[in-house]
């Protein structure tokens, strides 16, 4: 990164960079990390034409917990 000495995922899209704030101990194995910002890499091919991020096109995943993952396949408008 540019900020932190963190290695990125060549082929991800978007990027945060961010410094540890604080760390919260929730037992054996189970913490919760708090980070401030100080850092951003957006690929451009994954801006639409107003210059945000386009959720469909960067087919993002998120982490549940344990080996738990998810995807943002699924949009819909309230």
């Amino acid at each position: 990164g540019r900020h932190v000495a963190s290695p990125r995922l060549l082929d991800a899209p978007v990027a945060l960079e961010c410094r540890l704030a604080q760390r919260v101990d929730l037992g054996p194995g189970r913490d919760i990390l708090i980070g401030t910002g100080v850092g951003m890499f957006i690929r451009e091919d994954a801006l639409n034409d107003r210059l945000h991020v386009d959720s469909e096109r960067i087919d993002a995943i998120g982490r549940l917990g344990g080996a738990r993952f998810s995807t943002t396949r699924d949009h819909f408008v309230v």
